[in-house]
């Protein structure tokens, strides 16, 4: 069913494009062995979580829950490594990407909507940004919520769009005012 609406579209060289551009960035260091701090402590409370520990009961980490199940699913149908812990990252980087593209399509050309777009990937293009932290999952629902106030703005479900805020929240606490902004915008 997507991959009809994805070919139906007239956008195949901007998505291609896009993916390209992914793996030329991402790729160049997923399998750079030096791991961040933080990427290690949320990588193996994830493996946890897939080996079916209780969050928070066995294992403890200040962060919300979504990043760790996310990552739990991930790794219990894929298996746990960092290579695998870092393409979910470049998954979730492709997904806000692609919606970024849909967004800026809808008030802009195709080539400021794909700058914009390939924008993002640069941001998450260096060194430092190469782990998957609960960013790349925060954003992804941030993203996809602003498309569908953007998309519905007259007639938006206010429970999906409460359930995508909950989950940004629980993926980084500091969303909340990103989920705010939106909610503003809502009655502006």
């Amino acid at each position: 069913m997507m991959i009809e609406k994805i070919k139906a579209s007239n956008n195949l060289l901007q998505y291609g494009i896009i993916c390209l551009f992914i793996f030329l960035t991402q790729f160049s260091y997923i399998q750079h062995e030096v791991i961040d701090w933080d990427e290690s402590t949320y990588l193996l409370i994830s493996k946890y979580v897939s080996e079916g520990s209780l969050l928070y009961v066995d294992y403890w980490e200040a962060k919300p829950p979504v990043y760790f199940i996310y990552m739990g699913v991930v790794f219990k149908i894929f298996g746990s490594s960092l290579l695998v812990g870092r393409l979910a990252g470049d998954v979730l980087l492709l997904f806000s990407t692609v919606l970024i593209f849909k967004i800026l399509k809808n008030y802009y050309s195709k080539s400021i909507s794909l700058s914009g777009s390939l924008f993002l990937i640069y941001l998450f293009s260096y060194e430092a940004s190469q782990p998957t932290m609960t960013e790349h999952v925060g954003i992804f629902f941030i993203v996809l919520s602003t498309y569908i106030v953007l998309r519905d703005k007259q007639d938006i479900n206010f429970f999906w769009l409460g359930t995508l805020f909950s989950l940004a929240f629980n993926s980084r606490n500091n969303l909340a005012f990103a989920c705010l902004g939106i909610f503003i915008f809502l009655f502006i």
